[in-house]
């Protein structure tokens, strides 16, 4: 048996449920998910979606970084002890560093201006707006709970 067919083995459901997400199909298929009007899509086509949607996911994804920034110094504020404090802003200061800096190299890489960033150019899906309103609320709540 191949190592690889080990790890998705051991993987189990966790497996399944990552090469069906919808995010995976519209990476491996130039027509999302594999709609394309019954026709194979060129090498051109196919790259040109997957950059556009890696685009669209990479934006997505740095804004939920944003709120995630802002729930997690929340959090950092009711924390019972210096020692906890201490932790959190490590933490912080990790997802602030090497975490921005990924999706700042991505941006470059990829050609993505600060223009197609904007909310204007590319708005933010139905589960962004969601969840980073979720996070903000918990931040303003004060319902570490939540």
């Amino acid at each position: 048996m191949r190592y690889t067919d080990e790890l998705r083995i051991k993987a189990g459901k966790q497996w399944d449920r990552v090469i069906n997400h919808r995010f995976t199909k519209e990476l491996a298929t130039a027509g999302g998910g594999g709609s394309g009007g019954g026709r194979i899509a060129t090498k051109n086509e196919t790259n040109h979606f997957k950059n556009y949607i890696m685009k669209n996911y990479l934006i997505q994804d740095h804004r939920f970084l944003d709120s995630f920034v802002i729930l997690l110094a929340s959090i950092i504020t009711k924390l019972s002890c210096l020692n906890d404090r201490i932790v959190g802003c490590q933490f912080l200061g990790v997802i602030t560093g090497s975490e921005n800096t990924y999706f700042e190299r991505c941006f470059a890489t990829l050609g993505i201006t600060k223009e197609e960033r904007s909310e204007e150019i590319t708005p933010n899906s139905k589960t962004t707006t969601k969840f980073c309103s979720l996070m903000k609320e918990v931040a303003l709540s004060g319902n570490l709970e939540e």
